[in-house]
């Protein structure tokens, strides 16, 4: 068991640095993904908000135009 151990540690230590260097890769790459679709969330979110307000303005005015040119029926 002695020298699987040490084989066992020799390839620990050899591929250790490698194996960091490729998590950390992927984290950075996952990182980015994840602001990305942050980011189209958000500016989505916001999307709805600015079409909701100016859809809100929009139903005041054609309101008061329906009403400033509706005939009363009596």
């Amino acid at each position: 068991t002695s020298t699987f151990s040490s084989v066992s540690e020799s390839l620990l230590s050899r591929y250790t640095p490698s194996q960091s260097h490729l998590n950390k890769k992927n984290m950075a790459i996952m990182v980015m993904v994840g602001l990305g679709l942050l980011d189209f969330l958000v500016a989505g979110v916001s999307l709805i908000i600015g079409l909701g307000f100016i859809a809100f303005i929009a139903s005041i005015l054609c309101a008061t135009a329906f009403f400033n040119n509706a005939k009363d029926v009596s």
